[in-house]
């Protein structure tokens, strides 16, 4: 028995032991409490804690069971210490194992009980992790807020271990918001903390997104060093939970860089590694990346069944409904918070009101004490003829008094009456608060929805990089757009139109439905490809659609369209004709550093026009007609979002001219730099000012 407990205080004042050890350990002294009744529950609480920590990396299901246990023994003898960190553990491990909804119940639990017992470092703690499930739902923004409120607190406690997480966590965000430069910058100091405080396993995950980081700038050479690095150091101190990330990642990087073999063999490695520890995510990934493999060797079938097991566990990890609850369970604890405060704010406005009134009484009182002595001092030192006198001044004193008392006791009746009209006020803002609230998450799940519609029917970059080597720059104003682009494959002919309807949000997109409905019409089932005809027939099908709508709808496009025929040259691919049509939307074209604007009809779709009107067609001609080696030519069709967003330091518009220079400026560079570019451009002049318009640019080399 004294064994036993010299060994656990050993435990929790730090001392150093393996992994593996550790566990060990920790799994003895807890049989040890078993069968011991004479120890604390706290000590067994505070066991299966550690037990739950020692275990988060490698088995997953195991270190939950352990965190379960705890939390229910700590609410059983209301011990919050333990509770707000086991609560924690049960949400760490919930999240790895996919199920969201239930990692932010047990985040936001132990949030309050922290927050209730002022516990900074589970504050921090949970910040983090809500944080990283907001990452993983794609809230970039919100992700953000929570791990620089985690970063403030750990600043405050001069905690570096905790710090270099939070650099870590916010390299990670920059990462997914494509933000480079500033992800590097966070997680070089990770690495640069790491090290200086002997962290190995912050070091390793340091080095896996600077790798992911030079993956997603093409840079497959340095990613692939990094991410062997970061393999290494997982495998030395046997973190399969970071190993199976790292694998992932490295494998990746090597598809990329068309090592294809070694690519799937990582792939198959990582899988087999998060199968072992049940990281669901890490799974999921091993799946998506085995399929493209599999794809790329010809191994079709086991691609398809790749494919569908990782789509098996996507669609598990995060529905709507989780969604949805997540969303409750934040504003819940969000408004639980301000209940708090009104109620402590009101309390201290009556303690403030019942001093007021204690000092104007006491004033009252003193003033007339002192009157008085004054009146006695007077009737004695005057003689007895003055006496009457004296009555009739007494009386006419007593008088003011009593109406000064009057006037005390109105003003008191007047501030009970206000504070009962304050508090009926704040009942009736805190009933419109939760109405406002129910119909704002009700408007957005119905423009959630819509853009779910929206974007089941436009084609992803990557399908139409399936056909030619293409990018989309497409950023929405509101949540849905009233921008769109359409694609059709015809064969040896392929049509690409891109659309600005008019408005934006929900008004555009409907607009949106009704033109590539039309489109699909005309491509379709009336097999027409040329430009200047499908142009010529959309005004009349717009018209006919909206045929019984009341009143005059004055909605319509500006819409440019091209067709590319392509023919067999010996061993490629060879582009024989290319066509272009347009209603107010230009083509931009560029080769040899020779900018070309071919202008279009100034006539929209679904404006009146002259009965003699037909939209006009352009030939572009092909510099490099039959030649095997030609030059590069760019294609640039865009909306006026770009040109038209208000910013720099004068607050103007971008213009049309700055947009042509830099389609020029860029034009050389591959065409993922090229949308790197403009993207940045974009975010640089538009600052703090709202976005001006939906924003769509294409670009296409041929």
């Amino acid at each position: 028995m004294k064994k036993i407990i010299l060994f656990w205080l050993g435990l929790c004042f730090g001392w150093s032991l393996s992994a593996q050890n550790t566990t060990d350990s920790l799994k003895t002294v807890l049989q040890n409490l078993q069968i011991t009744y004479t120890l604390a529950d706290t000590l067994r609480v505070q066991t299966l804690n550690n037990l739950a920590f020692a275990l988060r990396n490698t088995q997953v299901e195991q270190a939950a069971a352990f965190a379960k246990e705890a939390s229910e023994i700590s609410e059983k003898i209301n011990y919050p210490k333990g509770l707000a960190r086991s609560l924690g553990y049960e949400g760490i491990m919930a999240y790895r194992q996919g199920k969201y909804d239930f990692a932010i119940t047990f985040h936001i639990r132990s949030l309050k009980i922290a927050t209730q017992i002022a516990d900074s470092t589970q504050i921090s703690f949970r910040y983090n992790d809500l944080a990283n499930v907001y990452l993983d739902k794609g809230d970039f923004d919100q992700a953000l807020v929570y791990n620089l409120k985690s970063l403030e607190i750990k600043e405050l406690r001069k905690d570096k271990e905790g710090i270099a997480t939070s650099y870590r966590n916010l390299g990670l965000v920059n990462l997914r918001k494509k933000n480079y430069e500033q992800a590097i910058s966070y997680l070089e100091k990770t690495a640069q903390l790491a090290e200086q405080i002997g962290n190995q396993r912050l070091l390793a995950y340091a080095y896996i997104y600077l790798g992911e980081v030079y993956t997603a700038q093409n840079q497959h050479s340095q990613a692939i060093l990094f991410l062997e690095k970061a393999v290494r150091i997982n495998q030395q101190i046997q973190n399969n939970y970071g190993l199976a990330e790292a694998l992932n990642s490295l494998a990746q990087a090597y598809l990329l860089n068309q090592n294809i073999a070694k690519s799937v063999s990582i792939f198959t490695e990582a899988l087999n590694t998060a199968q072992k520890t049940g990281i669901k995510l890490e799974i999921q990934r091993s799946y998506l990346g085995l399929s493209a493999g599999y794809q790329k060797q010809n191994r079709l079938a086991e691609a398809l069944d790749a494919y569908q097991k990782y789509t098996q566990i996507k669609d598990s990890i995060f529905s709507e409904k989780s969604a949805e609850h997540i969303a409750y369970l934040e504003a819940q604890f969000q408004n639980e918070k301000k209940q708090a405060e009104i109620s402590l704010l009101t309390k201290e406005q009556t303690l403030k009101q019942n001093e007021i009134e204690k000092q104007s009484l006491l004033k009252n009182i003193f003033a007339v004490i002192i009157f008085l002595v004054i009146i006695l001092v007077f009737i004695l030192a005057f003689s007895i003829s003055q006496k009457r006198k004296t009555n009739v001044i007494l009386t006419t004193q007593k008088q003011d008094l009593m109406l000064r008392n009057e006037e005390i006791n109105q003003q008191k009746e007047e501030i009970i009456t206000q504070s009962e009209e304050l508090q009926k006020a704040n009942g009736s803002l805190n009933t419109l608060y939760q109405e406002l609230q129910t119909k704002n998450k009700n408007i957005i799940s119905s423009i959630t929805y819509a853009l779910r519609i929206q974007n089941a029917i436009i084609p992803t970059e990557l399908e139409l990089q399936k056909h030619f080597d293409c990018f989309v720059f497409f950023r929405p104003k509101d949540i849905v757009s009233g921008d769109f682009y359409f694609f059709a494959d015809k064969g040896n002919t392929k049509i690409l139109a891109l659309a600005d309807c008019t408005g934006h949000g929900v008004s555009g997109a409907f607009m949106t439905m009704i033109a590539h409905n039309i489109l699909n019409q005309i491509v379709h089932d009336m097999e027409i490809h040329q430009p200047d005809r499908m142009l010529n027939l959309m005004s009349p099908l717009l018209e006919k659609t909206l045929l019984h709508s009341e009143g005059k709808v004055k909605d319509g496009m500006d819409i440019s369209i091209i067709t590319l025929t392509f023919g067999k040259f010996h061993t490629f691919q060879k582009l024989e004709k290319l066509e272009y049509a347009g209603a107010m939307n230009p083509l931009y074209y560029i080769q040899n550093q020779e900018f070309t604007e071919i202008k279009a009809d100034k006539v929209p779709i679904g404006e009146k026009r002259h009965e003699d009107f037909v939209y006009s067609k352009h030939e572009i001609l092909l510099s490099f007609a039959g030649s095997e080696n030609p030059q590069g030519l760019n294609l640039y069709l865009c909306s006026d979002g770009f040109q038209d967003q208000f910013g720099g330091e004068q607050n103007r518009k971008f213009m049309v001219g700055n947009f042509k220079k830099l389609l020029l400026e860029i034009s050389e560079k591959t065409l993922p730099e090229q949308k790197q570019v403009l993207e940045q451009r974009f975010e640089n002049w538009k600052g703090k000012e709202k976005q001006t318009d939906d924003i769509l640019v294409m670009g296409i080399r041929v």
